[in-house]
């Protein structure tokens, strides 16, 4: 039997706390903006325990009458047109490190080997490609000095990145310093609430996938010290110990995964895997910031741009060079970053993908 499980991407899993009630996202709390109170990691104590409760696939916009699609069309067609598989999409909580998310996908491939599922090929998107590239190399290992394995790709079979933010983006930085707004929501999600998520500095860019200049220099996003001395993040706010220390932490952990992914190859990966990257372009997507004096000018209207998907640089989807040594074919789709994997063009090459196998 073939396993075909697809891993979304940041907010792309239903998030609910332990009464049932969904929390991200309803409608409701798109309206009324309870979201942030919510899921801030800060909040002591925690409000409710936030569980991961499906794939984010659509979101019902009028009851019974129209929803805007969201991850329903790729999940539509991977039941409907990958023959001889049986789909098992991955929810996950995306504020958390990667590690305890793929603790959880771990189990879920232990899982399916045990119920006789001799192959298992996964689809995944943006954050959900980046978590998956750490557990091919390197399985569960945390990021202090993790031994090159390929772990991971033993257990696994034909692999699809799309959108995959191997060497960050810029779009970490501005969720970090502004609040999500909607169309009837002043606040989404809040800029503080964010910056209470290790995610947001897993994601942070190296110079490949964006830059923050000051004085005409680009800093280093991962550098604790960078980020107090120029008052990003929580260290913009009144000194807060607590906070200070958990930035400091995360940026110094994000720094370790985003290099062990980035590190050059030291051991061949075994010959199971095929891969297919797919890269969104032909969208202008932020590229350089600047701090000017003390604050971060993110007018994105100003800013310089690269060539990609509206949220990830061509250079950052680009297959870091141990994963070159995979089989892989790589597509580039003129297409938005959350529109990437039900474009056409995609649609066709993750059939024809799949079909050669």
């Amino acid at each position: 039997m073939k396993a075909l499980v697809f891993i979304p991407g940041y907010k792309g899993s239903f998030l609910k706390n332990n009464k049932g009630d969904f929390i991200w996202a309803t409608l409701s709390s798109y309206l009324k903006g309870n979201i942030p109170a919510q899921l801030d990691l800060f909040k002591k104590p925690a409000p409710e325990t936030i569980i991961p409760d499906g794939v984010f696939d659509k979101f019902p916009m009028i009851k019974n009458l129209f929803s805007l699609k969201i991850y329903s069309p790729i999940l539509n067609y991977l039941a409907k047109k990958i023959k001889n598989a049986v789909l098992f999409p991955f929810s996950y909580d995306w504020r958390l490190d990667i590690l305890p998310n793929l603790t959880r996908l771990h189990g879920l491939f232990q899982d399916l080997r045990s119920r006789g599922f001799h192959t298992i090929d996964c689809v995944s998107h943006s954050l959900g490609s980046y978590m998956l590239a750490y557990y091919l190399r390197y399985g569960i290992q945390q990021p202090e000095n993790p031994e090159e394995t390929w772990e991971g790709a033993s257990s696994l079979n034909n692999i699809v990145f799309s959108g995959a933010p191997f060497k960050g983006s810029l779009v970490a930085i501005r969720d970090t310093h502004l609040d999500e707004r909607s169309l009837f929501n002043r606040v989404l999600l809040t800029k503080n609430t964010v910056r209470s998520f290790p995610i947001a500095y897993q994601l942070l860019p190296s110079d490949a996938g964006g830059k923050v200049l000051f004085n005409g220099k680009s800093i280093d996003l991962f550098s604790p010290d960078a980020w107090e001395t120029h008052s990003l993040g929580f260290f913009k706010e009144a000194f807060n110990q607590e906070k200070a220390g958990f930035t400091r932490k995360n940026l110094l952990r994000a720094k370790l995964i985003q290099e062990s992914i980035n590190r050059p190859p030291g051991v061949t990966p075994p010959d199971n895997n095929r891969i297919l990257n797919i890269i969104g372009t032909g969208i202008k997507t932020p590229y350089t910031y600047v701090i000017d004096g003390n604050q971060l000018i993110m007018d994105e209207t100003k800013a310089l741009n690269a060539d990609g998907d509206d949220t990830i640089v061509i250079n950052s989807a680009q297959l870091p060079p141990a994963y070159g040594s995979i089989r892989n074919s790589v597509i580039q789709v003129r297409s938005t970053h959350m529109k990437l994997l039900y474009h056409k063009t995609s649609l066709r090459s993750i059939s024809e993908f799949f079909r050669k196998d």
